[in-house]
């Protein structure tokens, strides 16, 4: 049904004079098609992880929710001091090189939480959550910079829609390949000490997951090709 629905708008878009998303920018625009899908895999292997780390932290290791929304703070505090920074980097930088080191950031942040979590020394988990912070605060804003830099003054409002649209496909594939690991590997019965190796078990696949998308994302955010090229 979906494949249906997808070639009615791509048939009913190319016969419109101004089509809501101009199909053709990503068949000839190799920046702006990479850059989006960059963005998609970011939010993909970054959404989750604080879901999984509350779980990890509150069952694995017994903290209390507030300890653990204090640890969680890494990520997010760090990502809100890098991201303007590196959106104003991007300005004088290709912004193509930035988002790159961000995503590789991103997947070496990934790799830390796979390691340490779930009995590691939380100093550990914290240092591992500001990798990833930082990595994201890297991508974000430059990936956003390529993608509204590589396409003409007309097509600004699409590649703005495009940017919100990858954000949300992203997020609603993270939680996805969370929750479908979790149906496999724990089922639908609750969370109780019985099954808080399982669950483990399903962070770690979990994770191994996202860092084999974060290797792809890297590889995409590589071959965009740069916005001084397209422009």
């Amino acid at each position: 049904m979906g494949a249906c629905v997808y070639y009615f708008f791509s048939w009913w878009e190319q016969k419109q004079e101004k089509p809501l998303i101009n199909l053709t920018t990503f068949r000839t625009n190799r920046t702006f098609l990479c850059s989006n899908i960059a963005a998609m895999i970011n939010y993909a292997v970054v959404f989750a992880v604080g879901f999984l780390v509350s779980l990890s932290l509150q069952y694995n290791r017994g903290l209390d929710p507030a300890t653990t929304g204090m640890i969680l703070l890494a990520q997010p505090l760090i990502q809100m001091i890098v991201s303007p920074l590196s959106g104003r980097l991007s300005d004088s930088i290709e912004p193509a090189i930035i988002a790159t080191i961000g995503m590789g950031i991103t997947t070496i942040g990934l790799i830390f939480l796979l390691l340490v979590l779930p009995d590691s020394p939380v100093i550990f988990v914290i240092v591992s959550l500001a990798t990833l912070g930082l990595g994201y605060g890297l991508f974000s804003s430059p990936n956003t910079n390529a993608i509204m830099s590589s396409v003409h003054v007309k097509d600004l409002g699409m590649a703005a829609g495009m940017v919100a649209t990858m954000r949300y496909v992203g997020q609603i594939i993270s939680l996805a390949i969370a929750m479908m690991v979790f149906s496999i590997c724990i089922g639908t019965v609750k969370i109780t000490p019985e099954v808080f190796q399982k669950l483990e078990f399903s962070t770690s696949v979990i994770l191994t997951i996202f860092v084999c998308i974060g290797f792809v994302g890297i590889v995409t955010s590589y071959i965009r090709g740069t916005v001084r090229e397209t422009g």
